[in-house]
């Protein structure tokens, strides 16, 4: 079980907080928004890549580990 606990804020009588809330919360729920996004993404992109199915052209732009670690092979820069 999880106990939360809740207030209500009116706006009437603290204008001021009920404005700073209301622009946290509006952070809080695109940010939320966009975490999801990206795990729906990936998620999606791992299906693919696990059953050896072609990806879409915006899937390949985004730099993967193994490119990266190919470009610092050099032995001057180990």
């Amino acid at each position: 079980m999880i106990l939360t606990e809740s207030h209500r804020i009116n706006r009437t009588g603290h204008h001021d907080l009920f404005k700073k809330i209301d622009a946290y919360c509006y952070c809080s729920k695109n940010l939320s928004n966009s975490v999801q996004y990206l795990i729906c993404q990936c998620y999606r992109i791992h299906q693919k890549l696990r059953n050896a199915e072609m990806m879409e052209a915006w899937e390949h732009k985004t730099d993967s580990y193994q490119n990266r670690s190919e470009q610092h092979k050099d032995p001057a820069h180990v």
